[in-house]
């Protein structure tokens, strides 16, 4: 019990620490470099919905973290609005989902749609990673992204600098 009390707290403690930001419904609007929370909302009383603009650099890898519960059910898509594709992968101790690559070498993927179900063995993070594979001289890929999961749950980005 008490190694599980200071695990939880070490936890906290380092999401704190490792620069990141929860996503809540009051920081609507540019809340930093590359970043647009685009809406959160509520969906009756056990759902909440997260819609958020990225912006990433070429060669850029930006890691969305999700915590959950066990049993806890996430629905999201991506779409990549101008430029070339993304890779997508959701991690929680090992890979959970991975898009399909383009057709190209480094195209990535353009699109999709992701559903999975938490579980213990995976843990109660999980890490939505968006990898932007082109080369130099190309410019940043705005991707939208909507994640829709329990109220119990968080929802957090790196703060991105410029």
């Amino acid at each position: 019990m008490v190694k599980g009390v200071l695990m939880a707290a070490v936890a906290l403690l380092a999401l704190t620490l490792s620069g990141c930001q929860e996503l809540i419904g009051q920081n609507q609007g540019a809340s930093s470099a590359g970043l647009e929370i685009v809406r959160s909302a509520e969906l009756g009383t056990k759902w909440q919905m997260k819609q958020v603009r990225l912006k990433i650099s070429p060669g850029q890898k930006l890691e969305v973290l999700l915590r959950l519960s066990e049993k806890d059910e996430v629905d999201g898509y991506f779409f990549v609005e101008k430029g070339s594709g993304i890779d997508f992968a959701i991690a929680g101790r090992t890979q959970v989902y991975r898009s399909p690559a383009g057709a190209k070498e480094n195209a990535g993927t353009g699109s999709d749609r992701f559903s999975f179900t938490a579980t213990r063995e995976q843990g109660d993070t999980y890490t939505l990673t968006l990898d932007n594979p082109a080369g130099e001289g190309t410019t940043a890929v705005p991707v939208f992204l909507e994640v829709i999961y329990p109220v119990t749950g968080s929802l957090y980005v790196p703060v991105i600098d410029k």
